[in-house]
């Protein structure tokens, strides 16, 4: 018998994770301790310790919780529950050798292996989104992380999230982190049988310089870039716009340097692009918290923009030739 009870009436409505955003990951953290506890190897873990602790805390009347570390709870409630709304998405993930493998080397090492919680989170991103996702079996190649299934075919993801996390707060850290980023992870896609792809990355906390508030920093393109997928996805193709580089609001940030370091890296085609996300951090807006999920994908204009639809509700396309004859 679980020892913690689950409303999956809550996590059965995907709007519930920001319209109940405490509850939603709450219950998912709930199902991620029945979950360890309910395997023999899992049950040992350092995770399984904290994740008890961490519902007991909740468990406890408001009064006489430690009103001091209410904020440092709810981050950990957000990001383990991140953790348990993949495994309740996925279909049979106990059938997966090489999920077993990420699940215990995040459950031994919770607070270090911050990639690996990464890895979980675009799990439950695309397993929500009727994706079926499977972990790709380490060898003796390089391997990507995951293989995305859907409708408009298939494709490979690897993920990386940069450790340990500390604020970043000038420009050159930020392309540092992106270069080096893309430099590590194209490897993974020497084998051709492992395109198309993409790299997933989450580099430190980008608040300063990405974010205004929890709202992703805006850009300035022509409106002729413009289309949309028969999903509702926005296309924004820049070589309709050879302009976009020069615009104020353009430069300076991680857009630009995404882009040029996409472009300057992947001269062989071995990628179809790349995404970053915004750190997933909590953040104070007046009188509520929130908990801000957005993230930025660029594609090679030569991509079917149709297989990643399920990642962001933009996505940006661009000429890397067009950016590399620029560099030169």
């Amino acid at each position: 018998m679980p020892t913690y009870k689950v409303n999956t009436a809550i996590l059965d409505k995907a709007q519930n994770e920001t319209k109940k955003s405490f509850d939603y990951h709450f219950n998912a953290t709930c199902f991620l301790c029945n979950f360890l506890e309910s395997d023999q190897q899992l049950i040992k873990s350092e995770l399984f310790k904290i994740l008890n602790d961490l519902l007991k805390y909740w468990s406890t009347s408001p009064e006489k919780r430690e009103s001091d570390n209410i904020i440092k709870h709810i981050n950990s409630i957000m990001e383990y529950g991140i953790v348990g709304k993949a495994l309740y998405l996925l279909k049979q993930p106990t059938t997966q050798a090489q999920f077993k493998k990420e699940l215990l080397r995040y459950a031994n090492r919770p607070d270090e292996l911050i990639g690996n919680n990464y890895l979980f989170y675009l799990v439950g991103l695309l397993a929500e989104k009727g994706y079926t996702v499977n972990f790709v079996p380490e060898s003796g190649i390089p391997t990507p992380d995951l293989e995305i299934q859907g409708p408009n075919g298939n494709y490979f993801i690897e993920a990386n999230a940069r450790q340990p996390r500390r604020i970043i707060d000038n420009s050159t850290q930020v392309q540092t982190q992106i270069k080096t980023l893309i430099e590590e992870k194209r490897i993974k896609f020497r084998d051709t049988c492992f395109r198309p792809g993409i790299i997933a990355g989450e580099v430190s906390p980008l608040v300063p310089l990405f974010n205004n508030k929890g709202q992703q920093r805006a850009l300035n393109l022509d409106a002729k870039t413009i289309r949309h997928l028969s999903s509702g996805t926005t296309i924004y193709d820049l070589s309709q716009d050879n302009d976009w580089h020069n615009n104020p609001d353009n430069i300076g940030g991680v857009f630009q340097y995404l882009t040029e370091e996409f472009s300057l890296q992947d001269t062989d085609n071995r990628l179809d692009g790349v995404f970053l996300s915004i750190s997933r951090e909590i953040y104070q807006k007046e009188d509520k918290l929130a908990y801000p999920r957005a993230g930025l994908l660029i594609l090679d204009q030569n991509a079917n923009p149709n297989l990643y639809e399920g990642l962001v509700p933009q996505i940006y396309m661009i000429d890397k030739s067009e950016v590399q004859k620029r560099l030169s």
